[in-house]
């Protein structure tokens, strides 16, 4: 088969005589072809709404920041619960990773569209890659935070690449 992506067929020239009629339907099912080619995302970006709601009730202990150990800071807050509490989505989303990170445990990272929302120190996890999440939607359950061992949820957001204070968007 000799197609491009959009799965047209090159331009050639043939024997038969050109007509008016029988170049018009080519113009017409490449258009269509590109239209319904433009119509189907490869990704289609979550929609969120852009504010989040705390992701589990508590108290913030280590801040945006913050140095949590000597050398070590934070690049999210830490929020104090208690082990085995439900952690929600702090927006609507799509979770693009449910796994182990180092030092962080079981995490869950959503893409919201505008922001990305990561959730570390999970002891279980209810979601799985590809999942689509509404806000307040419950993700996992709280575990230990592996260097201080008390049940605090590691809640970082970024903007693309770049790191940002999860504070000013709660």
């Amino acid at each position: 088969d000799n197609t491009d992506l959009a799965g047209k067929k090159p331009t050639t020239t043939t024997t038969k005589p050109s007509t008016s009629t029988s170049t018009q339907p080519k113009p017409t099912t490449s258009t269509s072809a590109s239209t319904s080619a433009s119509k189907t995302p490869i990704y289609e970006a979550p929609k969120g709404t852009g504010s989040l709601v705390m992701p589990m009730n508590g108290s913030v202990v280590i801040g945006f920041g913050q140095e949590k150990v000597a050398g070590l800071k934070s690049n999210g807050i830490e929020i104090r619960g208690s082990l085995g509490q439900s952690v929600k989505a702090a927006d609507s989303g799509t979770v693009i990773y449910a796994g182990a990170l180092n030092n962080l445990g079981s995490v869950i990272i959503i893409d919201h569209g505008n922001l990305v929302t990561v959730y570390g120190n999970l002891a279980g996890v209810s979601v799985s890659k590809g999942t689509k999440v509404s806000k307040g939607q419950s993700i996992g359950t709280l575990g230990r935070d592996s260097i201080s061992k008390e049940p605090n949820l590691y809640f970082e957001t970024r903007k693309g690449v770049n790191i940002v204070n999860p504070m000013s968007y709660l």
